[in-house]
């Protein structure tokens, strides 16, 4: 999960740089290169949804894991 949220986090801070660069108004005078920078970030788009939903099934798997962890604990106390 930590590899991932890095990886998160990282494409997160590329997508803001993008961003910035297809603000920049200058970018607007060669309209090819601005329309291969948006298709670029729209692709980075859909890997990172890809990716952040695979973070939360890991978080949903992790959060069961220890719950089952909790129980098992909880019976060994118990016995």
């Amino acid at each position: 999960m930590a590899r991932l949220e890095g990886e998160i986090a990282g494409a997160d801070d590329r997508i803001r740089a993008r961003d910035t660069e297809l603000a920049d108004h200058a970018l607007y005078q060669d309209p090819h290169r601005w329309e291969k920078l948006s298709r670029e970030r729209e692709q980075w788009i859909k890997e990172q949804a890809a990716r952040t939903s695979q973070w939360a099934v890991l978080c949903e798997e992790a959060e069961g894991l220890r719950a089952q962890v909790k129980e098992l604990d909880s019976q060994i106390a118990g016995d």
